[in-house]
């Protein structure tokens, strides 16, 4: 028996008209407060992934998500938990503008692959980002 706390994460890099949408996390946040981020959650038990993304998302912004292929997945530990990471390439619902909840994020942009460094930092979901942009680009990327 695994002595780690698990916990499944799922994200959506959406994408649209070549870019990928990001939102800032709101100051008020404990963990990475005023930071951009993508949008996804935690799966809850006996979900699926991509049930449980859809109903993030949905959460978070008030629109339908449709997840595409699976980009990346990897792993990390936060707050003393061993977290699996699952990140989707995504697309909303034609005419679809999110909306944001100001509890949760201050603003949001979708940026082209030379707006990267919004992001503050360079992680396994970064690359991720990077890898959707190679597959935008018309890269057939694979690891």
């Amino acid at each position: 028996m695994s002595e780690h706390l698990t916990n499944i994460v799922v994200v959506g890099i959406i994408v649209r008209d070549g870019k990928v949408f990001i939102a800032r996390r709101a100051k008020t946040k404990t963990t990475f407060p005023d930071r951009f981020e993508l949008l996804g959650g935690h799966v809850d038990p006996g979900e699926q992934p991509v049930a449980a993304l859809k109903r993030e998302i949905r959460e978070e912004l008030a629109v339908n998500v449709h997840a595409g292929r699976l980009v990346d997945a990897f792993t990390y530990e936060s707050e003393g938990m061993f977290k699996v990471e699952l990140c989707y390439l995504c697309t909303l619902d034609t005419g679809a503008e999110p909306t944001l909840h100001p509890e949760d994020h201050s603003e949001s942009r979708w940026i082209g692959p030379g707006e990267i460094d919004l992001f503050e930092k360079e992680d396994e979901e970064t690359a991720a980002v990077r890898k959707v942009f190679k597959i935008l680009e018309g890269e057939n990327y694979e690891r």
